[in-house]
């Protein structure tokens, strides 16, 4: 990809049961001031006047992926960058770090890819199980887990393998990364929870799950909570009081949580088997709102982001269908419905049924259909490509740096140190050229001492052996 090329707001990448990864750029368009128009960016060419009809009729199959305006008066719409096929079975999960990028699957085989040039870099062939858990730490560090039971730490930078953490009895279903770094959580069909210390490479803690398997595992922004989702419930623990937990539970089966936080305070959104998306306050410990997803089949997996201002939700489908939500305006539409419902309540004068019912007027602000079953999904920030030119740059910069001070260093070491600065340019000349010559000239003579030298004890030491023999 060229460093002047249009640069992506952000990417959406999905796995699929086909085999397949998508990579869908999304770009934010602008408001026209006069009209209730939306004016695009074109992300495909700049306005020409005698436009190939297949170029045009492209562009607009992307500008129909825009739906509605976000809080930020602006719309998103979505272009498939690039449709990979990878593994020779089903991909199960994805990770995304800076513009690395991994992809696992019940090949037992992790790819490894670069965003910038959108491309295949290599693979990693250690687990002997099926992929379960991608995770990156920033760019710098990927932790992978398998059925194997193990999980391995490795280095982006080369991809070498830093050190494998063995100790859960089955395989494990999914880690998480605290935000510092210093520390991972993991889970396991062996009803276990271990805390992993990164930085020494060991195990931290143990504690036993007294319940049915554990299906995922994930850290809120700051660090100080930790979810685990099951079948039909997610429990929210806070890590600097291990007694203290919420749980949100639901009739239905949940695939897939996220924490956020909105005005400083963390919410739970989930994905449901019913189609529907839930939204959790956890201090209060209820579910503040919910809609449906606008799709036939159940919610498989989301995930969220902030951009441009604004809190992003995507959530993917069985059927292929991918959403994007504005979870900023929702917010204010849940508190708009909350004063309607105690005015309501003040009329009437009846307490609440505590039957949820589903937002009105929530739709996405973009849809884009992939026609594949979706396994996966995750949201890539936005990748800055003028880094290349300035990291070839400082290169440059540092190798004549380099260059430099090795040649400061060799005349300074040809300088004779107990020679003294004379008044005339000519004779300081002719001295240290001298001086060089003579260098040059004892060098060889001892050169050549030296290997008389050697050979004679070479010599010596072979009449030796011969004698000690003959005796």
């Amino acid at each position: 990809m060229e460093a002047n090329h249009k640069k992506e707001d952000f990417r959406i990448v999905c796995g699929t049961y086909e085999k397949l990864i998508y990579g869908i750029d999304a770009f934010w368009g602008k408001i026209n001031s006069n009209d209730d128009d939306v004016e695009m960016k074109n992300t495909i060419d700049e306005e020409i006047p005698n436009v190939d009809p297949k170029l045009a009729e492209k562009q607009k199959k992307i500008d129909e992926t825009s739906l509605g305006l976000a809080s930020n008066n602006k719309a998103l719409r979505l272009n498939p960058i690039f449709i990979y096929p990878s593994h020779i079975s089903y991909i199960k999960c994805i990770g995304i770090g800076g513009h690395h990028m991994a992809s696992g699957g019940t090949d037992e085989v992790i790819k490894l890819y670069d965003l910038k040039k959108r491309k295949e870099v290599g693979t990693l062939l250690h687990h002997s199980g099926t992929i379960t858990c991608l995770t990156f730490f920033q760019k710098t560090h990927m932790l992978s887990s398998g059925e194997d039971g193990e999980i391995c730490l490795w280095r982006t930078k080369d991809w070498e393998k830093l050190s494998s953490f063995k100790g859960h009895k089955s395989g494990v279903t999914c880690v998480a990364i605290h935000p510092s770094g210093k520390l991972a959580l993991s889970i396991s069909t062996d009803k276990t929870l271990r805390c992993w210390n990164l930085v020494e490479g060991k195990a931290a803690y143990t504690l036993k799950i007294y319940r049915k398997d554990a299906l995922k595992i994930f850290w809120n922004v700051t660090g100080t909570l930790y979810g685990i989702m099951f079948d039909r419930e997610v429990i929210v623990y806070d890590a600097g009081n291990p007694n203290q937990s919420y749980t949100f539970s639901h009739k239905g089966r949940i695939n897939d949580f996220r924490f956020l936080q909105h005005e400083g305070k963390d919410y739970l959104v989930t994905g449901n088997e019913d189609k529907k998306v839930r939204l959790y306050d956890i201090k209060a410990q209820k579910c503040i709102g919910q809609w449906d997803n606008g799709s036939e089949t159940r919610i498989k997996c989301i995930d969220v982001m902030d951009n441009e201002n604004v809190t992003l939700l995507c959530t993917c489908s069985s059927d292929g269908i991918i959403n994007v939500w504005d979870l900023t305006g929702i917010f204010d539409l849940i508190e708009m419905a909350a004063e309607d419902a105690e005015e309501e309540k003040e009329k009437e004068g009846k307490e609440n049924s505590g039957i949820m019912k589903d937002l009105e007027d929530v739709e996405p602000i973009s849809r884009y259909k992939t026609g594949c079953r979706i396994t996966c999904v995750s949201f890539a920030p936005p990748i800055q490509y003028n880094d290349e030119v300035e990291e070839e740059k400082e290169k440059e910069n540092n190798e004549e740096n380099d260059d430099k001070e090795e040649e400061e260093k060799e005349e300074s070491k040809d300088e004779d140190p107990s020679e003294k600065p004379e008044t005339v340019n000519t004779n300081k000349n002719t001295n240290k050229n001298t001086n060089k010559n003579n260098n040059k000239n004892n060098n060889k003579t001892n050169t050549k001492r030296k290997k008389q030298n050697n050979k004679r004890k070479r010599k010596n030491q072979e009449g030796q052996g011969k004698n000690k023999k003959a005796k």
